[in-house]
């Protein structure tokens, strides 16, 4: 049974839903117009009353995850720069709890390689948190609240890299324990570096 017509913008949304299904569950080469109107009961030709090609189809849902999955600090607490980093861990981690075939896209690297456009966004959302996570660090430091003995951009690419790999392995273990469990072990972990050395 066909579903009832909806507005253009929800309709969009239905069709990236279910392109992101399709991925996550049959990858992205698997992923074609006619399977992505057979998950929502509509035509080829309305598919593509709202998208070109399935090319664009991969951008917009790219853009789409890449913005729910940025991080807004909460201005309160730039001040506390130890609650930020927790904050960005917790919040990332509840965001692909709620959302986890996210995932299907943003540790795509095939994807990437394929198509450029996809990369520079993905290129893009990575420098914008290194380079907030390496201004955080740096605040701390001046406050003396991190050891001098830190180095901010290479802090920043052990924090991502040590989210990356968690999450790579809850997505291999299909989702199977709560994310959010993990947070405050690599919240302790990663603390260790930051005060070690420090005096007083």
């Amino acid at each position: 049974m066909s579903r009832e017509r909806l507005p253009s913008d929800e309709r969009q949304g239905d069709i990236l839903e279910a392109a992101l299904k399709i991925i996550q569950e049959e990858g992205y080469t698997n992923l074609t117009i006619r399977k992505i109107s057979g998950e929502i009961g509509v035509s080829e030709a309305a598919i593509y009353k709202h998208f070109n090609s399935k090319e664009e189809i991969l951008n917009d849902l790219a853009t789409w995850i890449f913005e729910k999955n940025q991080i807004d600090v909460d201005e309160e607490e730039k001040s506390d720069e130890f609650e930020v980093l927790k904050q960005i861990i917790r919040e990332k981690f509840n965001i692909l709890e709620e959302n986890p075939y996210f995932t299907a896209v943003l540790f795509q690297d095939e994807l990437f390689r394929e198509y450029d456009s996809i990369k520079e966004k993905f290129d893009s959302h990575r420098e914008k948190t290194e380079e907030a996570l390496i201004d955080i660090v740096e605040r701390g430091i001046e406050k003396g609240k991190f050891s001098n003995d830190v180095d901010p951009e290479v802090f920043a690419e052990l924090y991502m890299g040590a989210i990356r790999m968690c999450v790579l392995k809850w997505r291999h273990d299909d989702f199977s324990y709560p994310l959010s469990d993990k947070a405050d072990t690599i919240i302790e972990n990663l603390f260790k570096i930051l005060k070690e050395g420090e005096e007083g």
